[in-house]
């Protein structure tokens, strides 16, 4: 399956569904990320035709495509691979620590998709992220304060891409 013409296509398949005398509601879920590397770059890409595709829907179905930032909350997500390192007293950014880092708590992201289904005003592309970025090591900082623990060494590749293979494989 090609990634770039898949959910085009998919869209379109969902568009003729929804083209009925009696359109329901369409709404759609997409995460994108702002990101310098070539493979976001074309994952930005492939969101943006997919998006468009789908805002090209029946004019008698509302669309919601909601972006999708990191999520945090206390059961999970990305504070589940963090907070290990803090507790064991080696938390910091990854890298420089001068990346922006977008996020949305998780209730916030439940109450952003129940205005969607529930608002006809909800429509379009809606930006699922807290309205201020942070410095991924200003929000190491406040983590490690939480915490009670510092946030000074930066994590390197290997210690992160072991730590997302052993929660995925359990």
């Amino acid at each position: 399956m090609n990634l770039a013409s898949s959910p085009p296509s998919s869209t379109t398949n969902l568009k003729n569904l929804t083209s009925s005398d009696e359109p329901e509601k369409l709404e759609e879920l997409r995460r994108t990320e702002q990101a310098r590397s070539q493979m976001h770059k074309n994952i930005n890409k492939v969101c943006r035709e997919w998006e468009g595709t789908t805002l090209k829907t029946n004019k008698d179905v509302r669309v919601a495509l909601i972006r999708i930032s990191v999520v945090l909350g206390k059961d999970g997500g990305a504070l589940a691979m963090m907070i290990p390192f803090f507790q064991m007293f080696a938390g910091g950014p990854l890298g420089t620590g001068q990346q922006w880092f977008s996020w949305i708590h998780m209730d916030d992201l439940m109450n952003v998709i129940y205005e969607a289904l529930t608002k006809p005003s909800y429509q379009g592309v809606i930006n699922g992220t807290a309205p201020n970025p942070v410095r991924l090591g200003e929000m190491c900082q406040q983590l490690g304060s939480v915490l009670g623990r510092p946030s000074w060494l930066p994590v390197p590749d290997f210690a992160l891409k072991a730590l997302v293979t052993e929660k995925q494989n359990s």
